[in-house]
């Protein structure tokens, strides 16, 4: 092994040198070979233990089997960077999470600064804007806010198939959250809820427009008013920019809270509105190994459900719930952006299958999450701070955690507890009891009958403001 030389020749008789250059390529596998003759002839071959392959020869003419969990597992030869590098997410999701975003509240300065900031993000990944501009403004009369203007921020790659040319594919995140604490003044970041998002819409358009042509054009909006009853998704799909029909929208993908995924499985909700969903979500896996599941319990309070109630498949990605949702301390520190590039390349995936699908979806709303939108805007203000496990089947609703100084942390909730009553009234699963808490209003005493190691219990819980 005199450091593990590519290789020596030695010849004795240069009258050989012809045959030996015929000769050498066939003998490829040898480690060592001897020729003697004119000719030459081989006297002598043979092949050297490797002393750094990684990899392993099993000997055919072994009679016990192999213990392969024993065996050591050798280091990578070379590791692929990601596609999705997590320092451009974890960049965009800080930049929306500043101070100076003021937790982009509805009608704030923050809220316009970001709607700024990803339409300059679009023009920069090469979007083209529909009717001049990214920035698609109306005005609406608001509870609490008088009339104020709000915005979607909108861009497009264009398709090239002239009979699915009308047809878009949407994929969207909204960029609003909850702004300042009226009362302690904190702000309220929205890292998970949905910086994440965003930043995986942003980085996803950026990828598919510099390298993929689609048959069917797919357009990427970042909406306005989520947090205050979906509002910019409802406008978005009353009235489609671009001269689209909402009636000719394909189907779409909604990005809300997937920045902890954390080695959980990415959940899918909505998979029951189109028969293909389910399907493509198995083979994205298959393909690229992240793995997605639907989750036994839903709720309808994403923007997918605006596009639901208009007939349109539409599946909400989440990785996962936890205790900082909706509080100051879902900061961008927390983020998995090594998670959240694993759901940009599961997203880049299903873009490309549904924008270069020329057959409709078959679409079944049948028992798809739907919702009376009409009755959510200016509302869900009441809180109790209760975690839901979405994994849970049975009767009534699983909590997984309680958020701490929470109307359910002073009632004595905890996690593992299952909620039967709500006032009296049954809780047959998770959107029921997001309905009558959306019913409910800061300061409301609710009796609820839980469920505890078996034991049934009564408690009551004063609401508080979300």
């Amino acid at each position: 092994d005199p450091e593990l030389a590519l290789g020596w020749i030695h010849i004795d008789d240069m009258i050989a040198m012809p045959g030996m250059i015929e000769k050498l390529p066939h003998y490829g596998k040898y480690s060592y070979l001897s020729f003697v003759g004119d000719e030459p002839t081989n006297d002598v071959s043979g092949i050297w233990t490797s002393s750094d392959s990684p990899l392993q020869w099993v000997n055919p003419e072994l009679t016990r089997p192999i213990q392969w969990e024993s065996l050591p597992i050798p280091e990578s030869i070379a590791t692929l960077p990601p596609k999705y590098l997590p320092e451009q997410l974890l960049r965009h999701s800080t930049e929306l999470t500043s101070a100076d975003k003021e937790g982009r509240g509805l009608a704030s300065d923050g809220l316009h600064k970001s709607a700024l900031y990803i339409a300059d993000q679009f023009r920069g990944a090469g979007l083209r804007p529909l009717g001049g501009t990214y920035l698609h403004s109306w005005h609406e009369s608001l509870a609490g806010y008088g009339n104020i203007e709000l915005t979607n921020v909108v861009g497009m790659i264009p398709g090239v198939n002239r009979g699915v040319n009308a047809q878009p594919v949407i994929l969207g995140a909204h960029y609003d959250h909850l702004g300042i604490d009226s009362e302690t003044g904190e702000i309220h970041p929205g890292a998970d809820d949905n910086a994440s998002g965003v930043s995986v819409l942003i980085e996803v358009a950026t990828k598919l427009s510099r390298g993929f042509t689609p048959q069917r054009p797919i357009l990427f909006v970042a909406f306005t008013g989520e947090e205050s009853g979906l509002i910019g998704s409802q406008h978005f799909v009353r009235n489609p920019p671009g001269g689209f029909a909402s009636e000719d929208i394909f189907g779409m993908i909604n990005l809300d809270a997937v920045g902890r995924l954390e080695g959980q499985t990415l959940q899918v909700f909505g998979s029951d509105s189109a028969y293909e969903w389910p399907f493509m979500a198995q083979g994205i896996g298959f393909t690229i190994g992240v793995q997605s599941e639907f989750p036994a319990e839903t709720i309808a309070s994403s923007d997918h459900v605006s596009f639901l109630n208009a007939g349109i498949p539409a599946i909400h990605l989440f990785s996962g719930t936890h205790l900082d949702y909706h509080q100051p301390s879902d900061t961008s520190v927390k983020l998995d952006t090594a998670g959240m590039s694993d759901v940009a390349l599961w997203v880049e995936e299903a873009m490309v299958y549904l924008a270069d699908r020329t057959d409709p979806l078959r679409v079944n709303l049948q028992g798809a999450e739907t919702i009376d939108l009409n009755a959510q805007v200016g509302e869900r203000e009441a809180s109790l701070g209760t975690v839901p496990d979405f994994s849970y089947v049975g009767d009534g609703v699983r909590i997984s955690g309680v958020a701490s100084n929470s109307a359910a942390d002073e009632a004595g909730l905890q996690a593992g507890d299952v909620l039967h009553t709500y006032n009296g009234q049954p809780l047959n699963d998770l959107q029921t009891y997001s309905n009558l808490l959306r019913q409910s209003s800061p300061g409301d005493v609710v009796q609820l009958e839980i469920e505890r190691d078996r034991e049934s219990l009564v408690v009551e819980a004063e609401l508080k403001a979300r």
